[in-house]
C-alpha cells in the first residue's frame, strides 16, 4: 500500500521499530498472505480509505482500515500517497 506518511513515522519511529512491530501477531499476516483483497471506501482529493482483507495459510480471515494521504508539505514526498493508518487487524473468519 505505500510507505508511510512523514506524520505517521512520528508514531512508527525508526525503521528498526518499525520493522519490530512489522513481525508481531498483530502485523505479520501483512508480510506473507496466501490471498488478499483491497476494497476502496471513500475517496478524497488527499485522503482515501480502504478496507484490506488478508488471509494467511491457516485460512484465516482478517481486515485493517487503512488509510493514505497524499503529502501537502515541501519536500522530496511531495504529492505522494502515503499510509497515514492502519487499523489493528479484525479478524473476520478462521478456518475450519
Amino acid at each position: 500500500m505505500g510507505i508511510c506518511h512523514p506524520e505517521n513515522r512520528k508514531f512508527t519511529g525508526p525503521l528498526l521499530k518499525f520493522i519490530l512491530m512489522m513481525h508481531t501477531p498483530s502485523y505479520s499476516i501483512i508480510l506473507n498472505p496466501k490471498k488478499h483483497n483491497i476494497i476502496l471506501v471513500k475517496k478524497f482529493d488527499t485522503q482515501t480509505f480502504f478496507f484490506v482483507e488478508l488471509i494467511n495459510n491457516q485460512g484465516v480471515k482478517v481486515g485493517f482500515k487503512w488509510i493514505v494521504e497524499k503529502v501537502l508539505e515541501d519536500g522530496k514526498y511531495r504529492n505522494c500517497w502515503m499510509t497515514t493508518s492502519v487499523s489493528q487487524p479484525m479478524l473476520l473468519s478462521e478456518s475450519i
